[in-house]
């Protein structure tokens, strides 16, 4: 894995059978090319049209997504790496035991190695206990809220957690806080959107 470029990857993530969610899978999500890039974007799993279509950012999540790193000045495609915590989608309303996720974990490693970001942001339970959860014992029975609001360091890059675009699609109170969570991310490395 660890000498992997990023076509490599891609293809070791389109082959991967090390777990059951390749069975529910109509296409693997590998995310954006891994290149080197100063912001990573790492959401839970993909959704059924991202599945369905074999590429990030899709309906209804990709826009919302979109429009967020917009408002911080980043192009989706040319500033942020996009990925996810699970490259296979299992199947409707299933979520990925602590194994699959476990199974995934060194193709996002392999991804922060290659895109070396300066800041990554981890949108949503599953991104952030990927990232984050060696650290973190008993992570999983924490509200997502409890690990907001601060930077954290534990995989070698600041990472910020926030509520993933399908949350704040079905709870936009929630959008106001989401955006507190990026401008932390922002001043932390000195990222400005505005003009100066």
């Amino acid at each position: 894995m660890a000498t992997l470029d990023g076509d490599g990857l891609h293809a070791a993530i389109d082959e991967c059978q090390a777990c059951g969610l390749c069975r529910g899978r109509t296409h693997s999500v590998a995310g954006s090319p891994p290149k080197p890039a100063r912001w990573m974007v790492v959401l839970d799993g993909p959704s059924e049209q991202e599945d369905r279509l074999g590429r990030p950012l899709a309906e209804p999540d990709g826009p919302l997504l979109q429009a967020m790193l917009a408002a911080m000045g980043l192009d989706s495609v040319t500033d942020v790496c996009i990925t996810h915590a699970v490259k296979c989608r299992g199947g409707p309303g299933r979520n990925p035991t602590p194994d699959e996720l476990a199974a995934c974990r060194p193709y996002l490693v392999r991804q922060l190695e290659l895109v070396q970001p300066e800041m990554v942001l981890a949108l949503g339970r599953l991104a952030a206990e990927s990232l984050l959860g060696e650290a973190w014992p008993g992570m999983s029975q924490l509200p997502l809220g409890k690990l907001r609001g601060q930077v954290h360091t534990q995989v070698g890059v600041p990472v910020v957690v926030s509520y993933p675009p399908h949350s704040l699609l079905r709870q936009p109170a929630h959008k106001a806080r989401a955006w507190e969570d990026l401008c932390l991310a922002m001043t932390h490395i000195g990222h400005t959107p505005w003009p100066n």
